[in-house]
């Protein structure tokens, strides 16, 4: 058999699971939507409802923006962990004094 095969042009591609939505941008909004409330609920006992439901929505849009959000192709969930190990890294390159 002399039969060529075909190839995905996508192969590097995440599986979309929900609404077009990653796996790991379901798990980060499902956490942002869980410690929305959790704070939500904690706020509302020292603070008028209006105030405990601001600081919800707070976490949820930036957990909306961490999830959905792109610069230069990358997702900034993942572009802040870059950004968070490029602060955390030695500043010297060298073993000098």
């Amino acid at each position: 058999m002399t039969g060529s095969a075909r190839i995905a042009a996508n192969v590097d591609r995440e599986d979309r699971l929900l609404a077009g939505l990653t796996a790991r941008q379901l798990v980060i909004l499902a956490t942002a939507a869980l410690v929305a409330w959790v704070l939500a609920a904690l706020a509302r006992a020292v603070l008028p409802l209006p105030a405990a439901l601001g600081l919800g929505w707070a976490v949820l849009v930036v957990g909306l923006a961490l999830s959905l959000g792109r610069r230069d192709g990358m997702s900034l969930d993942r572009l802040l962990l870059a950004a968070i190990r490029q602060r955390r890294s030695p500043r010297r390159m060298v073993p000098a004094p």
